[in-house]
């Protein structure tokens, strides 16, 4: 029976790998081509700007400024103006993938250079083609900055900016960057594995499982998504890759740690693993399940990059699941009970014998359990203490939530599109450039459209009107008949209040055929639909939740306040995590996506915790009751929901890999919760609450009416 059970488990464990690699392998990759993270929803009034100016021009072509300064700070000289115009002379012969009409047209109207008004910058405009995006777009960026480089005197700073030069350094920014992503979150595992099992062996083995669980959950994805129209860029795909690492680990944690368990109880190896997966498959399915179906709560955003990961991220813990319930039991089941080597478990003497006959009779796992002596750790003593005080504990957790909280109050949103990477980048430094010697508002130019049946000298004298608004210009479409367009200039820096300001003015100074785009429009738009995201998304995570906990404890009270210490500890972290990305980190502002992208990890992931705890304490109630129950749950899973809390804060932290502030806002915020809901939430609040409701926290089930 031994040898045929073996077999079988070769059996899937091979089935497995093979349908793993043949899709890591066979099936064409997809997704991520290096393009940023698309924020604007497509109702957006600044994206129908956008597509209006695409489908009414030929030339195919957008602008790169490229800015000319002394480094010496002083003004422009003859001799400068000549190099720098010989510099231009060279980025245009280069190959920019744009037809010989088309550059005429798009050259159009444009002087050889624009001077500075200080006389100490002047501006060059390179037309690159429109065709290309993402990785594409670098080889032919770089081109024009190499000849524009090339020969510039020692005298001179030339630097790149606008559209095109932006796309390509956010492209050049996250080249190698999911793998870099993947290197440090498998060395980040397998150091923290290492540590937690104590053995030079164990931890290869759901790491390898875990590391192939990642690659097909990226292929997989990346291929499902683009069928269903959804992008798979670098930030989805590097959330994914965190969440099944992260998840993947937990699950493997928390099998291992049951498994190990009964191997201490048990001579057989076989029955010891099958109790460990019965025993460990609630509470891993539970946390699955809940974390997917507030994920896809995502998919009613409006925006494109909050939706893709509503679309990607269920599939890659589903993955993670399988690989988990699957290929590592089946691991484990071929390897011998020496891969604990050095601290194999062994069962004591009057544990059952390995024999068919008692291996048929399958001593229940939690009865087994149970009836042995509560383990003598430091997690039972920890619970005892919460036992004996659990006002105390409950009021002073509450208020260090509560406090942690305020740290909400000192941070500001938006960042500007200068502000959005870690990375330094030619674009940035040459928008800087153009911000310190042209008019504040030139470097964000606003796009106004209207349909040809307003009247233009109307228009334009309405447009002039807006306080703020410093010049108004006629900038035609290629195609004249439907559309009219002028570019507007003001008195402000982009991204500022002001600013922004504008563009409501403007939109609020005109009704219908009359549309305000460019890049503090898209600014507006965005943080507008992360109000309306934050408004609808977050209630609908909260009730996901709260009935996942409902329909997996079979109760209403515990699922209620389990939610409500979720949500308190959420809040605790964001404002604790808000803080330390401005004070510590001195990043400008949190972007707009941040609270949407913390609040669900920190709601479905904190809770997952307190679901491997409590479905713990409930297999044992019949036994205890609720209170000591509780006391020995902690007691038999304090060291792996430890151990799991810090793998997945670790690997959180790691999205800092992805050259996006967001990114790394989310990761220092979903980590300062994952530590708080392992070491304040899990272990002293939960138990608190259950030591002062007893098994009225059951209610409505049978268990609520048992004796304590």
């Amino acid at each position: 029976m031994e040898k045929k059970r073996v077999a079988l488990a070769q059996v899937v464990l091979l089935s497995t790998l093979a349908a793993a690699f043949g899709i890591i392998f066979g099936v064409p990759s997809s997704g991520d081509d290096g393009s940023a993270p698309t924020f604007l929803p497509d109702g957006a009034e600044s994206a129908k700007v956008e597509k209006i100016v695409a489908e009414n021009t030929t030339s195919g072509s957008a602008p790169m400024l490229a800015v000319v300064t002394r480094s010496d700070g002083g003004e422009i000289t003859d001799a400068d103006k000549a190099a720098g115009m010989a510099a231009y002379k060279r980025m245009m012969a280069t190959d920019r993938k744009i037809g010989a009409a088309e550059e005429q047209q798009a050259a159009q109207g444009m002087p050889p250079f624009i001077p500075s008004k200080d006389g100490k910058a002047i501006l060059f405009l390179v037309p690159i083609t429109t065709e290309l995006d993402g990785f594409n777009l670098i080889p032919v960026v770089d081109e024009v900055r190499e000849a524009a480089q090339d020969g510039l005197p020692d005298s001179l700073q030339l630097n790149t900016t606008g559209g095109p030069a932006f796309a390509a350094d956010s492209a050049n920014a996250f080249e190698g960057a999911d793998f870099r992503l993947l290197a440090l979150s498998a060395a980040v595992v397998a150091v923290l594995l290492l540590l937690t099992y104590r053995s030079p062996i164990l931890w290869i083995i759901p790491l390898l499982i875990v590391g192939v669980a990642d690659r097909v959950a990226t292929v997989l994805a990346g291929n499902m998504l683009e069928a269903a129209g959804y992008s798979f860029d670098a930030s989805t795909a590097g959330i994914v890759s965190v969440l099944v690492f992260g998840a993947g680990t937990n699950y493997a944690l928390l099998l291992t740690s049951r498994y190990r368990d009964e191997l201490r109880l048990d001579h057989n190896k076989q029955r010891a693993l099958w109790k460990a997966w019965k025993g460990s498959l609630p509470a891993i399915l539970a946390s699955n399940l809940t974390v997917v179906a507030a994920i896809l709560m995502l998919l009613l955003s409006t925006q494109p990059n909050i939706r893709n990961l509503g679309a990607g991220a269920p599939i890659g813990l589903l993955v993670a699941l399988f690989a988990t319930l699957t290929a590592l039991p089946a691991a484990y089941l071929i390897a011998p009970r020496w891969v604990f080597w050095p601290f194999v478990p062994k069962p004591d003497e009057d544990a059952p014998a390995d024999s068919a006959e008692e291996a048929t009779a399958e001593l229940d796992s939690e009865q087994a359990q149970n009836k042995a002596k509560a383990p003598d750790n430091k997690w039972y003593s920890v619970a005892n203490w919460v036992s004996k005080r659990p006002t105390t504990v409950l009021a002073a957790g509450t208020i260090l939530l509560i406090l942690l909280s305020l740290g909400m109050t000192s941070a500001n949103y938006g960042l500007s599109q200068t502000e959005q990477f870690t990375t330094d980048t030619e674009s940035v430094a040459g928008l800087d450039q153009l911000e310190n010697h042209y008019p504040a508002g030139f470097a964000s130019g606003i796009d106004v459209v209207a349909s040809t049946e307003v009247n233009p000298m109307v228009l334009q004298k309405t447009l002039q009107s807006v306080k703020g608004v410093q010049q108004v210009a006629p900038n035609p479409l290629d195609k004249k008949d439907e559309w009219q367009r002028w570019n507007v200039f003001t008195d402000y820096e982009p991204g500022t209040p002001e600013a922004l300001q504008v563009i409501d003015d403007m939109r609020g100074a005109f009704s219908g055929e009359v549309y305000v785009g460019g890049s503090d429009a898209k600014a507006l738009d965005q943080a507008n639909a992360a109000k309306t995201d934050m408004k609808l998304v977050f209630p609908l995570v909260l009730l996901v939740v709260f009935a996942m906990l409902v329909v997996v404890l079979r109760a209403f009270l515990a699922p209620l306040l389990m939610m409500v210490a979720t949500t308190l500890s959420a809040l605790g972290a964001f404002g604790m995590g808000a803080f330390v990305s401005k004070f510590i980190f001195d990043f400008p502002a949190l972007d707009w996506t941040v609270p949407i992208y913390s609040f669900l990890f920190l709601v479905a992931l904190g809770v997952d915790y307190s679901i491997f705890l409590v479905v713990r304490a409930r297999q044992m109630v019949p036994d205890y009751g609720t209170k000591e129950a509780m006391v020995r749950a902690v007691a038999y899973t304090g060291g792996v929901i430890t151990s799991a809390g810090i793998v997945l804060a670790a690997v959180f932290v790691v999205l800092g890999v992805l050259p996006l502030i967001v990114m790394a806002q989310v990761g220092i915020i979903v980590s300062l919760g994952v530590l708080l809901d392992t070491f304040l939430v899990r272990t002293l609040i939960i138990p608190a609450l259950f030591e002062k409701g007893g098994n009225l926290m059951w209610w409505p089930s049978k268990l609520a009416k048992q004796d304590a």
